[in-house]
């Protein structure tokens, strides 16, 4: 038996679109979480550690994120064999890449070579093979004509990512759907994928055959909730797969319906409830209101409350009781607060969103005078 550790996608020294604070957080994040999933792989005796593409966001990252990183492998325990694979963003592009570096040449595997002899695990008594691109992308005889030429006693891996395949699926979809087939196909022990969603692959006893533990820490809303690496056991003959998690900052999307009087206030208290500094939270704001607020005055007072905290206001204020009453004034604010309901009704949904945003602004300003002139 044999345990292996993988994971794939961390994205070392990404660039993010966000203010440079959180930016540094994250950037934080990504280095924390790499030291998890190695403690994760000490903690649990693995034979082999495997990063399965995009270990960095590029080919060239900078020289102090190479040297942080060869200083966190360097201290792994010796007993763990170490493999690291280019992906879709980092693979080796020219002279200047990580994997050209005589640093990574202990852990870096050439996928163009690594098919010819097996991994030195566990001082060579278990021979593992590892099959990696560009091989993958044919799922015919030739890659099974390969696989049979190397069929060696051992323990039988496949290792890709995804997206740097041909017709490439979505990085935010289940990354397995469009390679279940081929998968299948191979007759490997297992196979470990590289991709930014999570998915998984059984047999027909319910054993994994396949597993894409997705990013480790998410950098978007798009890669919400908790995150992991995979942590399997293969033996003579149970394979099992372990979802641990690892990361540091998380993600979250909410919908939050505001109905009616209150909403201010019930926007408040779900800021309140949901503060974390380790959350980056996204809410969309829904419903009818009856009352006014500024939603950016809202969210700023909370962000300090939050790694990042952004809102998306899709809330209604046209059909108010509010809006009729304030059209119904004989005054400069009473005219165009009619006009705009009026032009609203037969409005598309683009359009009226417009009208909507318009006819906040304007009471917004109107409160304003209204207040200085007091």
């Amino acid at each position: 038996m044999i345990k292996v550790l993988h994971s794939c996608d961390l994205n070392l020294g990404a660039e993010m679109l966000y203010p440079q604070a959180v930016c540094d957080r994250l950037s934080q994040a990504q280095l924390s979480v790499l030291d998890t999933i190695l403690d994760l792989a000490t903690e649990h005796g693995v034979d082999l550690l495997v990063f399965t593409g995009n270990l960095f966001a590029h080919h060239a990252p900078e020289e102090a994120l190479r040297e942080a990183v060869v200083h966190r492998f360097k201290a792994l325990p010796a007993a763990i064999r170490l493999v690291v694979l280019a992906g879709c963003y980092d693979q080796p592009l020219g002279p200047d890449s990580i994997y050209h570096h005589a640093d990574f040449s202990p852990w870096f595997v050439d996928s163009a070579r690594a098919n010819g002899s097996p991994l030195n695990v566990k001082d060579g008594h278990c021979p593992v093979w590892l099959y990696t691109l560009p091989w993958q992308c044919d799922a015919g005889d030739g890659a099974l004509g390969f696989m049979q030429r190397n069929r060696e006693k051992g323990i039988h891996l496949g290792a890709f990512h995804s997206h740097k395949l041909k017709h490439r699926p979505n990085p935010y979809q289940d990354p397995l759907a469009h390679w279940t087939k081929a998968i299948t196909s191979w007759q490997l022990d297992y196979v470990m994928v590289g991709n930014r969603r999570a998915g998984q692959l059984s047999n027909d006893d319910g054993q994994p055959i396949a597993d894409c533990p997705g990013a480790p820490q998410g950098l978007s809303f798009q890669e919400p909730a908790q995150r992991y690496c995979s942590l399997v056991e293969l033996g003579e003959a149970q394979t099992t797969c372990q979802a641990l998690p690892c990361q540091h900052l998380r993600f979250e999307q909410c919908n939050l319906v505001l109905d009616g009087h209150g909403a201010e206030e019930k926007l408040h208290k779900i800021l309140s409830e949901k503060a974390s500094d380790e959350l980056a939270l996204q809410l969309k704001l829904h419903g009818d209101i009856e009352e006014l607020f500024d939603v950016e005055a809202i969210a700023q007072r909370h962000r300090g409350e939050f790694v990042f905290l952004t809102m998306v206001d899709e809330t209604h204020f046209l059909n108010s009781d509010y809006m009729t009453q304030m059209a119904q004034e004989e005054t400069v604010r009473g005219i165009l607060c009619r006009r705009l309901v009026e032009m609203a009704v037969d409005a598309g949904e683009n359009q009226r969103a417009v009208y909507e945003r318009a006819v906040r602004e304007l009471l917004h300003r109107f409160h304003a005078v209204a207040g200085e002139a007091e």
